[in-house]
């Protein structure tokens, strides 16, 4: 095992996992790494990548804000 290699997937995975990211597919996502680091040809342009992204986080923000909501309610009640 590389340790930097590993080191680097720890940051990036504990990172991921603050944002609420549990569920990436790891595998696509560990191509699309090796895609950029090799200079392949991309199976998804920058531009719908950021369309994705822009979508992922407007959703997983929604869900923050429902359960904000509820946890609000749940206080009020006596």
């Amino acid at each position: 095992m590389d340790k930097v290699s590993y080191a680097l997937g720890l940051g990036i995975g504990q990172q991921l996992k603050s944002m609420g990211a549990q569920d990436l597919c790891i595998d696509d996502f560990a191509q699309a790494i090796k895609d950029v680091l090799e200079n392949k040809e991309l199976a998804v342009s920058h531009h719908e990548a950021q369309i994705f992204s822009g979508k992922r986080s407007s959703h997983e923000q929604g869900k923050g804000s429902q359960r904000q909501t509820s946890e609000s309610r749940r206080r009020e009640i006596p």
